[in-house]
């Protein structure tokens, strides 16, 4: 519940009450979630409209915002670091 809530802050009261069957849907890549829903809570914070992912133009927003041109990347695993020896 807690990404969809960043974007729906009553969606657990919808829910109960009938008024919706479910979460809006969410089309940022899933690697990037966490940060898109981090982007929502603070547009709630600061009185801002909220950005709904289930619009293109708004992922393109946010994917713009965080600079990120293509999304290809993230569909590649990520690299670990190597380690350094002491």
């Amino acid at each position: 519940m807690g990404r969809p809530c960043a974007a729906e802050p009553y969606l657990p009261r919808k829910l109960l009450s009938g008024e919706s069957q479910r979460a809006r849907s969410n089309m940022v890549p899933f690697q990037l979630t966490v940060i898109s829903a981090y982007a929502q809570l603070a547009q709630t914070g600061s009185g801002l409209p909220v950005w709904d992912y289930s619009h293109q133009t708004d992922v393109q927003k946010f994917m713009n915002t965080v600079n990120i041109a293509d999304t290809q990347y993230v569909k590649e695993e990520p690299k670990m670091p190597e380690a350094v020896e002491a």
